[in-house]
C-alpha cells in the first residue's frame, strides 16, 4: 500500500512538472486531447488529477518541513518540488505552506530570494525552475569548494606555508566565481519575470487602448447619411448630418482643407485676470 502511494506522488509530481515547465507544443497538444475526450471523461480526469494533486501537495508538505530532506536533497529535486508547489499552491493550502516553506529555507539557508513564478506564463515558470536548480548548482559548488579550501589549509600543517595559502587562494576565486555566477543566475530569473509582468502590462494597455479607439466618432459620410435616411427616415438623416458638422476635424483634415481654427488676436486694451490673481500671490 505504501509503495503504491510513493509511486502515484511520484507519478503526480511528474505530472504536475511537465505541466508547469511545458513548452507551448506540449501544452497545445494536452488541449487538443482533452477537447477531443467526451464531457464525461473530462469530469472523471479532473476529479482524479484534483485527488491526486492534493496527495501530493501533503506529500510535499511533510516532505520539504524536515531537516534531512534540506540535508541530503540535490538541486534537481529542489528545483522540481518548487516549481510543483508554485503550480499548486494556488488549489491547495497545504502546498501554500509547503511554498511558503521553501521560500523561507531558500532565503535564509541557502543565500537566494527566489520570486514568485509567474503562472499565467508556462514558459516563464520553466525558466524560474532552470534558473533555480542553476543557482542551486553554483551553491552548492561554492559551499564544496569553500570546505576544500578549509581542508587544504588544516592540512598544509608543516609544509611551505606561501604554497598551502596559495593553494587555498585558488580554490577560494573558484568558489567566489560560483558564487557570482548563482547570483546571475537569480539576476535572470528576475529578468524574465519582469518580463513576462512588462508582456501583461502591455497587453492590457493595447486591449484598453483598442477599446478605446476600436470605433471612434466621425464625420458622417454621405454614404452614411443615406443609409440612415434609408433606415430611420429623412428627420434622422437630417438631424445626423447636424451633428456631424458641429464634430470637430481631425487635425490631419484641418491642415490639409485649411480650416484650421486660428486664435482670436488679443489687443493691449484685454484684461487677463488670470495672470493678474497670479502676480498677486508671487508678489
Amino acid at each position: 500500500m505504501e509503495a503504491h502511494e510513493e509511486s502515484e506522488v511520484a507519478e503526480s509530481l511528474g505530472r504536475v512538472l511537465r505541466v508547469a515547465t511545458g513548452g507551448q507544443m506540449q501544452l497545445m497538444e494536452m488541449n487538443q486531447r482533452r477537447r477531443q475526450m467526451t464531457e464525461a471523461e473530462r469530469q472523471r480526469e479532473d476529479q482524479q488529477n484534483a485527488r491526486r494533486d492534493q496527495v501530493l501537495a501533503a506529500a510535499l508538505q511533510q516532505t520539504v518541513f524536515t531537516r534531512e530532506y534540506w540535508r541530503t536533497a540535490g538541486s534537481e529535486s529542489i528545483a522540481d518540488n518548487f516549481t510543483v508547489l508554485a503550480q499548486l499552491r494556488g488549489q491547495h493550502p497545504q502546498a501554500e505552506t509547503a511554498y511558503g516553506h521553501m521560500k523561507d529555507v531558500l532565503r535564509t539557508d541557502f543565500g537566494i530570494n527566489v520570486e514568485d513564478a509567474n503562472r499565467d506564463h508556462p514558459d516563464a515558470l520553466s525558466k524560474q525552475h532552470h534558473e533555480l536548480r542553476d543557482a542551486l548548482d553554483d551553491h552548492f559548488a561554492k559551499k564544496y569548494l569553500d570546505a576544500e579550501a578549509d581542508q587544504t589549509l588544516a592540512a598544509g600543517t608543516g609544509r611551505n606555508e606561501p604554497e598551502v595559502v596559495a593553494e587555498a587562494g585558488e580554490l577560494r576565486e573558484v568558489a567566489d566565481e560560483a558564487k557570482e555566477s548563482e547570483e546571475a543566475h537569480l539576476d535572470k530569473a528576475a529578468e524574465h519575470e519582469a518580463e513576462a509582468g512588462q508582456d501583461r502590462v502591455n497587453a492590457a494597455a493595447q486591449e484598453s487602448g483598442a477599446a478605446l479607439t476600436a470605433e471612434p466618432y466621425s464625420r458622417a459620410t454621405v454614404q452614411a447619411l443615406a443609409q440612415v435616411r434609408e433606415t430611420a427616415g429623412a428627420e434622422a438623416a437630417a438631424s445626423r448630418e447636424t451633428q456631424s458638422k458641429n464634430f470637430p476635424q481631425s487635425p490631419d483634415t484641418q491642415i490639409s482643407t485649411g480650416t484650421t481654427r486660428k486664435p482670436a488676436r488679443r489687443t493691449g486694451n484685454q484684461h487677463t485676470p488670470g495672470r493678474r490673481r497670479e502676480s498677486g500671490r508671487t508678489r
